[in-house]
């Protein structure tokens, strides 16, 4: 497992949001189909968008503030 990566607990899908829920900048986990939430940044320089590192297999299921 990578630095940033984490297992998820099932606390973290209960408050889990979708993409467009999210509007604060800031640090987030990314919690993927593969059972894995990765490190992602939130920003709106460029009108909302996140900035993660992820295997291109993995689908995001939503987003957990780190």
């Amino acid at each position: 497992m990578m630095k940033n990566e984490k297992f998820y607990e099932k606390s973290d899908i209960e408050d889990m949001l979708p993409e467009a829920e999210v509007t604060e900048p800031g640090k987030y986990w990314a919690i993927g189909d593969n059972g894995r939430a990765y490190s992602a940044t939130y920003t709106l320089k460029y009108g909302g968008v996140f900035f993660f590192c992820i295997p291109a297999a993995v689908k995001i299921l939503g987003y957990v503030p780190a």
